[in-house]
């Protein structure tokens, strides 16, 4: 296999990284919240019935910002129903997951959890089956001092400072058909003009976030985003894109490829958004929320459909019915119960490299590094997932440690990244209708990306190797950075038998301005360079 080269310069930048694309997704799915993080009775639960351990792992990691609660949960959720006494709350069919939704956990406990975790709230709101008042009463009960209905309900019920979200989302994939309240762009695009006036004429300074196209796939995109962003464009902040790749169960080649699709999800939002800026000559330059994605495997793959152009058909939304999902609604306790431990959740195939979806997260975190400018909060939907735990115990799973290492990046400056790489191809397949992707000639093995820190002290390289059998060979021209000296590099790879930690590599070489190392097959490397 050739090897790999990076050159670095840091003339040549792309822009600031956001603390905030390295943000996590919450959702109330399954056990995720009732019998996982919120469990009452349980020797680790606090006052409120949040897991502290839980709640010191995830802070200790640094998630900046946490999009919740929801999902496409948010569309049939009413918040009004889920603040004050808890015997007053109103229990409801969460239609989205087929569950039961008791609001044990409700508004005030999602902002409670987030600043316990030490992360800004990135609240999204119900514009598919609540009217738009019910929304702006949100934004007034969580934002306004006092002196209103709304405000002082907030503050009857234990909360006196207003909470503070500076971001909005403004539903959730209203592109959908399988979204309860889906509609036309038109539809959406004049609602969602109207809520973010609302917005921000109760709180100026707050960001609102419009609905982008919830996937490639769907026969809406591109014409949807150019739509919507016609009719509110001069007031929105971001454009919010959603995306999820899942390739036939084992490929790995084909699961890390779908980085490809999502690059080319990026450029088209991107040039949707500036066609319109260009139509009305605003100085505004809109920035991309990428605030649901992940990569992952499923079954195996099935013939393509013919003649369909690779887009959603609607009759595939038929399987979305009740009688489809083949179970009645669940119920999730919350409450400990020591008879009946919580199952720990596996991630991934039994027996595969843990690595394997770690460097499937990592290849869509250097992604939105490579387009620093124009994405400023990302939200991966498993990041949260970094921190493992059952009954007994919390775990730091290999992302976290990626993610540790790139959220120590924030506010620097992403550099191009002048790569040269061994490339493989892949075959197009299907899946589904949902998840299927087209032939690609050269996907990268090697993908790296520079970053300046704020202060100007460090320069850090982030490289994944992605190869899933080879070892590579890899090079970084550093000649441009006068006055740096090699600090180090860390990898992290997975091995039989042990838990993957990141460790120092002592072997990598420096010489001449090179810095020579071998990047380990499916391994996370950081590289340091320092101001001698």
């Amino acid at each position: 296999m050739k090897s790999a080269k990076l050159t670095v310069d840091r003339a040549y930048r792309i822009g600031e990284v956001d603390p905030r694309l390295f943000s996590a997704f919450l959702e109330p799915i399954g056990p995720t919240v009732s019998g996982g993080y919120f469990r009452p009775g349980h020797p680790a639960s606090d006052e409120q019935g949040f897991r502290k351990d839980v709640l010191d792992a995830v802070r200790e990691l640094g998630i900046p910002a946490i999009r919740l609660p929801g999902g496409n949960f948010v569309s049939g959720y009413d918040w009004r129903d889920s603040i004050g006494p808890l015997e007053n709350r109103k229990a409801f069919l969460d239609l989205a997951w087929r569950q039961v939704e008791n609001n044990r956990v409700g508004l005030d406990e999602y902002m409670d959890w987030c600043r316990k975790a030490g992360a800004d709230p990135l609240y999204t709101l119900n514009l598919a089956t609540l009217d738009l008042r019910a929304s702006a009463n949100c934004v007034e009960y969580c934002n306004h001092p006092s002196g209103t209905y709304w405000s002082d309900l907030r503050r009857k019920y234990g909360h006196e400072a207003p909470y503070g979200v500076k971001t909005w989302y403004m539903g959730n994939e209203p592109d959908g058909p399988w979204e309860i309240g889906a509609m036309s762009a038109r539809d959406y695009g004049r609602k969602a003009r109207e809520m973010a006036k609302m917005i921000k004429w109760i709180c100026p300074e707050d960001e609102a976030v419009v609905c982008g196209s919830s996937s490639p796939l769907l026969r809406s995109h591109p014409d949807w985003d150019v739509e919507v962003l016609d009719a509110c464009y001069e007031l929105v902040d971001y454009i919010g894109i959603h995306q999820y790749h899942l390739a036939p169960m084992g490929d790995v080649a084909q699961m890390m490829a779908g980085s490809e699709l999502m690059e080319e999800f990026i450029r088209t939002t991107i040039a949707a958004c500036d066609l319109i800026k260009a139509k009305y000559r605003h100085p505004q330059k809109m920035m991309i929320s990428f605030d649901e994605y992940g990569l992952g495997f499923s079954r195996e793959k099935v013939a393509p459909h013919p003649g369909r152009g690779g887009r959603i058909p609607n009759e595939v939304f038929g399987e979305f019915t009740p009688e489809n999902y083949g179970h009645p609604f669940h119920v999730f306790e919350a409450d400990y119960d020591p008879e009946k431990p919580m199952k720990t959740r596996r991630r991934g195939p039994e027996g595969m490299n843990p690595m394997i979806s770690a460097l499937g997260a990592a290849s869509s975190l250097l992604l939105m590094l490579k387009y620093a400018d124009r994405i400023k909060i990302a939200v991966m939907t498993g990041g949260l997932g970094a921190v493992g735990y059952d009954d007994e115990k919390t775990w730091k799973n290999p992302t976290w440690y990626i993610l540790s290492d790139l959220i120590g990046a924030s506010r620097g400056t992403a550099l191009i990244p002048a790569l040269t790489t061994p490339t493989y191809a892949t075959e197009g397949f299907n899946i589904n209708d949902f998840h299927q992707a087209p032939p690609y000639e050269k996907v990268p093995f090697i993908q790296a990306i520079p970053v300046e820190s704020a202060d100007g002290e460090t320069v850090t390289v982030y490289a994944a190797n992605r190869a899933e059998h080879e070892d590579i060979p890899f090079e970084i021209d550093v000649r441009e950075l006068q006055g740096f000296a090699f600090a180090g590099h860390t990898v992290l790879e997975s091995k039989a038998g042990e838990r993957p930690v990141p460790r120092e590599e002592t072997g990598t070489a420096f010489a001449g301005g090179k810095i020579s190392a071998v990047l380990p097959r499916l391994s996370w490397n950081v590289f340091r360079m320092k101001k001698a």
